[in-house]
């Protein structure tokens, strides 16, 4: 597994990779943008707070909250991954691309 940071205008994400996806955790979602154009794109989570992300095939799986060890315990299989996303539906984000 590689962990690493990646920062952007809003903060930063963390990514843990996996074979042929990541999971991309980002800690406040409410982090105001150096520039009001990216305000828009920035304002991902009407509720703010963390989100985690599965990504894979240009698909956002998108879990309100940190859920970094769940899937910390399932990177050596994307399906397994995919499988903790559906059984916590209830804390899907509506940005979620599934």
């Amino acid at each position: 597994m590689k962990k690493k940071l990646t920062e952007h205008s809003n903060g930063y994400n963390e990514i843990l990779e996996g074979e042929n996806f990541y999971v991309s955790y980002h800690p406040d979602t409410t982090a105001q943008p150096i520039s009001p154009f990216l305000a828009i794109a920035f304002s991902s989570c009407e509720n703010g707070g963390e989100e985690t992300a599965l990504c894979y095939d240009s698909q956002y799986l998108i879990l309100l909250g940190d859920h970094r060890k769940e899937y910390q315990k399932r990177l050596d299989s994307l399906e397994a991954c995919k499988e903790y996303f559906y059984q916590n539906q209830l804390l899907r984000s509506e940005w979620s691309t599934d």
